[in-house]
């Protein structure tokens, strides 16, 4: 996947988690990523590799735009508990993706 799609595949779903709205299952957010890309994402491929990083990417942006605009201590934990709840758990296991490097960057 471009690095182009993998942007707008984290914008799309960090609109979609500060919506308030989220996924059951990873399974869920592939097939939204599918209508984004105008492709599908098939278990165990490099794409829904990628796609499980950009909802990874989108819960890391979300938490940051909540901490950025809420006021109050109580609000804001309250609504960081609430992404908690709302983005699918995502099981690791070793996956290797020739000539790609996961990596996520947080800047406190």
């Amino acid at each position: 996947m471009a690095e182009d799609a993998q942007q707008q595949l984290v914008s799309h779903f960090t609109t979609h988690f500060l919506g308030g709205e989220g996924f059951t299952t990873i399974t869920a957010a592939r097939q939204q990523a599918a209508l984004v890309l105008g492709r599908p994402v098939n278990p165990g491929t490099a794409l829904a590799k990628q796609v499980d990083e950009a909802v990874e990417g989108a819960v890391v942006r979300a938490a940051q735009g909540i901490l950025q605009t809420w006021a109050t201590t109580h609000d804001t934990y309250d609504l960081l508990m609430a992404l908690c709840e709302q983005h699918p758990t995502l099981h690791h296991q070793p996956f290797f993706v020739p000539g790609s490097k996961a990596e996520v960057k947080i800047h406190i």
